[in-house]
């Protein structure tokens, strides 16, 4: 561990939490669309669990102050992350013939896929907080400058997902970059327990985005912008307009302009 071992896991920790939820649009948009509700679902999840993360992320450090725990926060954090690369298809193709609404769909897949790593994702900064805090009388300084590095590792974040990573190397890889990421943050915060376990998931991570990148379909780095393009033909009256990602965007009905799908 070295001196600025905190900085950087708070900075990591901010930046994975909005790179997973720009890859978690991109996830949902192939089987619900991006629509407001899909979008109002994945950022009041995110958020919701990320409340409850800081609130149990700050009675935990109250109660025990160890570098263990936050390494196995960290830890079981990437373990969700992973469930969710290799998971995710299964639960969004078994919601997607159902009955229920949009919203619903919406809303029952973000909870399943993104609360649980939100939460121990929310759980870090109050955690490192308290790690970090020597004295009450430099507690705003650290509290301020731990916020700081956090709030500076989300923009980057952003734009490191939105520009690049998806672009790149695509949803699945993007997530199991994230939580290879988030298994080399905890092994830099500490050596000690649970090592072997930790190694050997990371070294599954790294074999699976390896895996992954040589077995992609090239055409998948196609029309990764608004380009108008066809990526599958039209179903019945239904023509596709516009496509972002590969992923229907919007649908006009051609025989009746006055309605859209």
């Amino acid at each position: 561990m070295f001196k600025y071992t905190i900085e950087t896991v708070v900075f990591i920790g901010g930046a994975v939490i909005m790179i997973l939820e720009l890859v978690g649009s991109r996830i949902l948009a192939p089987y619900i669309g991006t629509s407001i509700y899909v979008w109002t679902s994945l950022i009041g999840v995110v958020l919701g669990s990320l409340s409850i993360g800081y609130w149990w992320g700050g009675r935990l450090a109250d109660k025990k102050q160890s570098y263990v725990t936050l390494a196995a926060i960290l830890f079981i954090a990437a373990i969700f992350i992973g469930v969710v690369a290799f998971f995710n298809s299964f639960l969004l193709s078994y919601l997607l013939p159902t009955s229920l609404d949009i919203r619903s769909k919406a809303l029952i897949a973000t909870l399943i896929l993104f609360g649980p790593p939100s939460v121990f994702l929310g759980a870090i900064l109050p955690y490192a907080v308290r790690l970090k805090m020597k004295s009450v009388a430099t507690s705003g300084r650290t509290v301020g400058k731990l916020y700081a590095f956090s709030t500076i590792g989300s923009i980057l974040g952003t734009f490191i997902a939105g520009f690049f990573l998806i672009a790149y190397i695509g949803t699945t890889n993007s997530l199991l970059l994230l939580a290879a990421s988030m298994v080399v943050i905890s092994l830099l915060v500490t050596l000690q327990r649970f090592i072997f376990s930790r190694l050997l998931v990371l070294m599954l991570l790294l074999a699976s985005i390896t895996g992954f990148q040589y077995f992609k379909n090239p055409e998948e780095n196609y029309c990764f912008f608004d380009y108008k393009c066809c990526c599958r033909p039209p179903e019945s009256a239904y023509e596709s307009c516009k496509n972002v990602a590969w992923v229907v965007y919007s649908q006009i009905n051609s025989a009746d302009t006055y309605k859209y799908d």
